[in-house]
Parts: C-alpha cells; structure tokens; sequence
C-alpha cells in the first residue's frame, strides 16, 4: 500500500513478548519496519513474567526494548497493584508517560474497558481506539460478566478488529456495529514456515504426527492422545509429539501413563520458532483438535495450524470456532467433530492411507494461509483499518 506519514501507535497487551503470542511481537516488528512508531503498553499490573525463551527474531530485533509496564518491579509497584484504585493509578501514570499516540491497537478485548476508562478520564491521549476480539475476550469472558459487558466499548471505541469471521457475527450478536468491526487474521511468518526441501517417505516406519500449543483444555490435546490409542489398538504404528507447555501438562501425563503410551506419546514442553519448525519438517500429518472448554472457551483458526499448512502439511482439526474458515475438509486437511476421540483416529488411519494426497493438500494447505495470513498482507489491512478509524 501507499506509505503515508508514520503514526504513533500504542500497543496494549497484557505482558510482552510472550512466547505463545506471536501475534503481538510479529506485528510490532512489522509496523516499526515500516517506520511507524510503536510502544507496547503491559497492563497486566501483577506481571505475568515474560518467559526467557523466546522467539528468534524477538530477540534479533530487540522489539522487547519496546515494552512500558504499568507496575515497576519494586516493593512499592507490588503493594500499589494489590487494589483495584492503585492498579487504575499505575495504568494512569503508564498511559500519560506511553502518549500520545495516533491508535491505541488493544490486542484482548477485555484490555478495551480499562484503556476506554483511561481514555475517557484523559489519562490515555489518543486520536483512535481500536479492540480486537481474539478468543477468551468474545467467548468465556461474556458468559461470565453478561452480555452487556461490551456496551459502552462498543459505542465508544473507533473500530474493532475480530481474527475470524465467526468471532466477528458472535460480536455482531453482542451489539457491535457491523460497520464498525473488520475480519483480520494474525499474521504467519511465511518465510520462516516454509516446506522441507525433501519429506521423509512414509515407508515402513511409524507415522510421526505433530500438535501444538499451549496445554490448556480448549486446545483437545486430551482427546488426540485418546485418539492415539484407539489408532494404535485399530493397528496403525504412529508416533505423537505435542508441543507446548501449560497447566494441563502433568494431567496430560498421567493420562498417557495411564493409558500405557509412553513410548508413542512425547509432551516436549516450550519450543521456539525454529524448533517448531524442525518439528513440522519431521512429521506426516499435523493436529489441531480444539473443543469449547467447560469455561466457554473456544478458538479462533489456530496460529500453530496456520503454521503446519505453511510447511506442506496435511492437517485434521476439528469444526469448532474459527477452524472451518481456515481448513477446508477434503481440500486441505479433514474436519472431525469436538471431543470425537474415535472420529479423530478414524480421521488419522484415513490420512495415513492417502499418501498420494499429502502433496496435493498440503500445497492447497500452503496457498490458503498464505492468502490469508502473510504477515505483510496482516500488516497492510491492519494499517487500512488504522487509517479507516482515523478517516472516520
């Protein structure tokens, strides 16, 4: 797109870099490459604390320097964040110090209330406030704060971004302005998530399968190991690795002890970019087998599956949430339903039994994401939605 003068952007996040949340840290390098100014507003006045792996090019770029926290790490920043006033005060004094900026981009919904109440009490001097709707912000938090918790956000915020079609009509469903609200995807690092030169030849060893993501309920990776006995008592000779760390984790691991798994099933833990790369060049079939948690909690098309259809590979996901809009079932990968342990295996042995079509849907799996959620397509309509805010 046309450049056009550099804007002062603010980010709010809730900590940053986070490992899991690339989304935040790709767009940043991207708006700053392209000589916009960007800060990244932490409200998170606890500190979640910032996880020492992170991601390569987090640390090649330095985008972390970028990073304002509402709470200083002091005696006096913890006592402050103890109150709902103090945690206001230190947000307050955050914003004044961050500002002023052109858009303040709040990248969680829920982080849209505190910044609109900063913006409205004139602590936070911004020309445009944008809210993006992720996942937990449109799912689990409406059910349990009620369904007019968005009211005044939505009369009051410029625009508001969803990262998936079916987030933008649960919006919609809320009360937002349908003129008001755009579909933007999270961006995908296409040339860091790029098809092996050579695949290994599925012959005469165990099929190797891949999942990833943080442990956590939504993500079904208790039903893929359930779905990984069933394919091994049905007879196919498979070997799941799951990638991520999470509160799940030891609970995942006694399931597969109690299911006598250990030799096929691998928990691997937290893994970088390229690690995560390695791990997609080594496997035949990736995993995304999201459910809607007890909380509510569901998922938009999922980053790590973004991901695997990058490299080439063939997928099975589940219809939940925002995945149908990414994977289409026979074309790129096949679609089972929510917590089907069965359906997934079954899904799994009918991949194993179509090599002749891995190529084919992963090369359909591969133009689809890139189409989609190239990170410099993500950056353009992120801008166009930036100037569509301040136009309006």
């Amino acid at each position: 797109m046309r450049q056009v003068e550099p804007l002062r952007i603010g980010f709010a996040t809730y900590d940053f870099p986070v490992l899991s949340e690339p989304f935040v840290s790709t767009l940043a390098i991207d708006m700053a490459m392209r000589d916009h100014e960007i800060s990244v507003m932490t409200l998170n006045p606890e500190r979640r604390g910032v996880s020492q792996t992170m991601h390569e090019e987090v640390e090649r770029t330095g985008i972390a320097d970028l990073a304002i926290h509402a709470a200083p790490r002091t005696p006096w920043g913890k006592a402050m964040a103890k109150t709902r006033m103090g945690r206001f005060a230190l947000r307050a004094r955050m914003a004044r110090h961050a500002g002023p900026f052109d858009i303040v981009h709040c990248h969680f919904a829920t982080l849209g209330l505190p910044m609109l109440s900063l913006r409205k009490k004139r602590f936070l001097n911004t020309r445009a406030l944008i809210v993006h709707f992720r996942g937990y912000d449109i799912t689990t938090f409406v059910d349990e704060n009620g369904k007019d918790i968005y009211r005044d956000l939505f009369d009051k915020a410029d625009l508001f971004i969803a990262n998936c079609e079916y987030f933008k009509q649960r919006a919609v469903a809320l009360g937002c302005d349908p003129d008001k609200i755009e579909v933007i995807g999270s961006p995908l690092d296409a040339e860091r998530f790029v098809p092996p030169n050579e695949r290994r030849p599925y012959r005469q060893r165990p099929l190797e399968v891949v999942a990833i993501g943080r442990l956590v309920a939504k993500k079904g990776f208790a039903t893929a190991i359930e779905a990984a006995a069933i394919a091994g008592r049905r007879g196919l000779d498979l070997r799941l690795t799951i990638l991520g760390d999470g509160p799940l984790r030891q609970e995942l691991q006694a399931q597969i002890c109690d299911l006598g798994l250990e030799a096929i099933i691998t928990l691997k833990g937290r893994a970088t970019q390229q690690q995560i790369v390695e791990a997609l060049h080594r496997s035949d079939i990736a995993l995304a087998p999201s459910v809607r948690d007890n909380s509510g909690n569901e998922d938009a098309p999922v980053n790590t599956l973004k991901e695997a259809m990058a490299t080439g590979l063939p997928v099975v996901a589940t219809r939940h949430g925002g995945i149908p809009e990414l994977v289409r079932h026979g074309e790129n990968g096949l679609l089972v339903e929510e917590y089907d342990a069965a359906g997934l295996a079954g899904a799994i042995i009918d991949l194993a039994e179509r090599t002749q079509d891995w190529a084919a849907m992963g090369g359909a799996g591969r133009a689809r994401v890139l189409d989609m959620y190239e990170r410099g397509k993500v950056c353009d309509r992120t801008l166009a939605a930036y100037h569509r805010a301040l136009s309006s």
